[in-house]
């Protein structure tokens, strides 16, 4: 099984010149934890609520004066389509993540969680 055939195309996306407000909105209206940076559907980086925590509250900056471009995660790791599972796997276990994001010709086209993986193996 290849991650072309688990991964997800809907994708909650945000501008890099948004505000860390606006990020924390879209965060909770698509229910979850990080979104993808993007310009043109190229990928820039990913935010998570724990840059948003640790990077802006626990620091006391304003969230609406501040950009995710200030606070994203630049050049995470990437899968892409035709990886195989172990090769996701070992790849998603060696930089401690359960999202990834899925790019082709630096292009974002899709993500796969832990979580997909587990279901594509009848674990959950």
């Amino acid at each position: 099984m290849l991650v072309q055939d688990i991964m997800v195309s809907e994708l909650a996306v945000i501008s890099p010149d948004a505000t860390i407000s606006d990020a924390v909105a879209v965060m909770l209206i698509e229910g979850t934890t990080s979104l993808f940076v993007t310009s043109k559907d190229s990928l820039l980086g990913i935010i998570t609520d724990k840059d948003v925590l640790y990077g802006v509250v626990a620091k006391g900056f304003g969230p609406t004066d501040r950009k995710v471009w200030e606070f994203m995660n630049l050049r995470p790791p990437v899968a892409n389509p035709g990886m195989n599972m172990l090769e996701l796997v070992l790849l998603m276990d060696k930089h401690r993540l359960t999202k990834l994001p899925v790019i082709v010709e630096q292009k974002l086209v899709g993500c796969v969680t832990l979580a997909d993986v587990a279901a594509s193996l009848d674990l959950l």
